[in-house]
């Protein structure tokens, strides 16, 4: 009922504004945006036809430039882009001197790189060369998605002084003040605090002796991912990033990781699929998304091709007309047990559950062969007795069960494994389990069964 009402909220307001703008009621418009919470604008300005988002946008950067610069950030690189290519210089350079430093370097880096040196050049000048030193950082890295803005204490500070100086940071600061670090005299990160913690605690103590000297942090070449990942595990809300001598010099805080986890989730599903984000900076392009896809579908075709070749050397071999009944049954099965095996794991990979250990791998390995076996046997035994029912012999029916069982128990290894060696050697796991790794155990699975038929009748 509420995403109902939501909708027709949404509508409502993308009537209006269309209304205004074909009527250039631009004083009306103004009003109407003054009221409309920025969250709410994001989703709205994707509905809008590309002159209206122009025309919008335009009355953003003048009126209310922290909306157009956090709408900005929220949306699709191809929306992005249009938007940028259709504002001036000047209002490009105001939007991103408005936005916190990391969401400036994420909306630079969907410039074309023909105009993005021009655009780092401008906003350095306003912003003292923070951006360009900004972009140094490795991409994917917490280095390149922190940010500099946040609030350290020295650890001599009483707690009032620190209130004090909380108070007078937080009216400057454009991030949410979550978690407040604590430093020594030689600026390097000794705590962290809440600010619960510091409005509950004696006015007088010193924060030495309230702070949390265990703080959870991370190196500016630390991956998005394993900041996603400590981020889960400890239930934080920010993550402060130090240098090689243990220098604060900024934070990934809370909305950082949701994007990273998010983008990270997206980035996973499309790879299992066999594409790729770049689908989303070719909306309108045909062409180049087919080109995204095709890739993994023409190494489809040339491996069902020498499916079909493995089919008819072994049509020669038996009387199949019973065995190629059970073809389909043996890759469908391998396909979705390595899918459902390979999804697991590279999720649990993800997420931080399932870690690189010797041991934990081993147990892990371990609990999904079983998992494997206790399918493979039901699956077979199910098989088995089809077939005696169908052909009424039982010649074929211990081969088919055998052979099902194989392949399946090879499936939930291959699924598992696979995208293991591949997180081992640096390779996204992803990509191993979408059509690389059902066309690989299409091609198995068919060894297996006929070769199993092969020795067990033969």
């Amino acid at each position: 009922m509420e995403v109902a009402l939501q909708a027709l909220k949404s509508d409502v307001l993308i009537n209006k504004l269309r209304r205004f703008i074909r009527k250039n009621a631009r004083s009306k418009i103004i009003n109407l945006l003054y009221r409309i919470r920025f969250e709410d604008l994001a989703q709205i300005v994707p509905k809008l036809s590309p002159t209206e988002r122009t025309y919008i946008f335009k009355i953003l950067v003048s009126e209310l430039p922290q909306a157009a610069a956090y709408v900005l950030t929220e949306l699709e690189p191809y929306l992005i882009q249009e938007i940028l290519s259709n504002l001036s210089r000047e209002e490009i350079l105001d939007i991103i001197t408005t936005l916190p430093l990391d969401d400036a370097v994420f909306i630079v880096e969907n410039f074309p790189e023909d105009t993005r040196e021009e655009i780092i050049e401008l906003a350095d000048k306003r912003l003292g060369g923070r951006l360009k030193a900004h972009l140094h950082y490795e991409e994917g890295s917490a280095g390149r998605v922190m940010t500099p803005e946040y609030i350290a204490l020295n650890e001599n500070s009483s707690v009032k002084e620190a209130i004090e100086k909380v108070r007078k940071a937080a009216s400057e600061s454009t991030e949410l003040v979550l978690y407040l670090y604590v430093i020594d005299n030689n600026n390097k990160l000794v705590g962290v605090l809440s600010l619960r913690q510091l409005l509950l605690a004696d006015p007088e103590k010193r924060l030495k002796d309230i702070m949390n000297p265990n703080v959870i942090k991370v190196t500016p070449s630390t991956s998005e991912e394993e900041v996603a990942q400590l981020a889960a595990k400890y239930d934080l809300l920010a993550i402060p990033v130090i240098d090689d001598n243990n220098h604060l010099i900024g934070i990934v805080t809370v909305d950082d990781i949701i994007d990273i986890l998010r983008e990270q989730a997206t980035e996973d599903f499309l790879r299992l699929a066999g594409t790729s984000s770049e689908e989303f900076l070719y909306k309108d392009q045909p062409l180049k998304i087919a080109l995204v896809r095709l890739p993994w579908l023409l190494f489809t075709i040339v491996s069902s091709t020498l499916s079909g070749i493995l089919l008819s050397w072994f049509d020669n071999t038996f009387d199949t007309a019973l065995l190629l009944t059970f073809v389909p049954v043996i890759m469908a099965m391998g396909g979705n047990v390595a899918g459902q095996t390979s999804t697991i794991t590279v999720r649990a990979l993800a997420t931080g559950k399932l870690q690189l250990s010797r041991e934990e791998i081993k147990k892990y390995i371990l609990r999904q062969i079983k998992i494997g076996i206790i399918i493979a046997f039901i699956a077979s035994i199910t098989a088995a007795i089809i077939a005696i029912i169908q052909n009424g012999k039982l010649i074929y029916a211990p081969s088919i069960g055998l052979a099902l069982f194989i392949a399946i128990l090879w499936s939930s290894v291959t699924g598992t494994c696979i995208p293991l060696i591949f997180k081992k050697v640096g390779i996204d796991p992803a990509i191993a389990s979408g059509p690389l790794l059902s066309t690989l155990n299409d091609i198995t699975g068919i060894i297996i069964y006929f070769l199993t038929v092969y020795l067990i009748v033969k």
